[in-house]
């Protein structure tokens, strides 16, 4: 299962689940044509650790705010952050 296949998949199970892309490809490059589902972000490989913490705070601040109290675990899969 490649990284749009597993995004579908996830937001299947369930719909908004919060996702930040990852990869060494540029943002262009990943996001041409069609897909069913975007994710909330996209962070290019290599990025700052800093960056990275930025992202999932502005995640969970964004969580917070809708009320929602699901944790969203993060996982690594063909350079992919999911």
């Amino acid at each position: 299962m490649n990284g749009w296949e597993t995004l579908t998949a996830l937001r299947k199970l369930s719909p908004g689940f919060p996702v930040i892309l990852s990869s060494g490809y540029s943002e262009a490059q990943v996001m041409e044509g069609d897909h069913p589902e975007l994710p909330q972000a996209f962070l290019s490989n290599p990025y700052q650790f800093e960056t990275f913490i930025n992202t999932i705070a502005r995640f969970m601040r964004n969580t917070d705010q809708t009320g929602s109290e699901e944790d969203y675990p993060v996982t690594h899969h063909r350079g992919f952050l999911w």
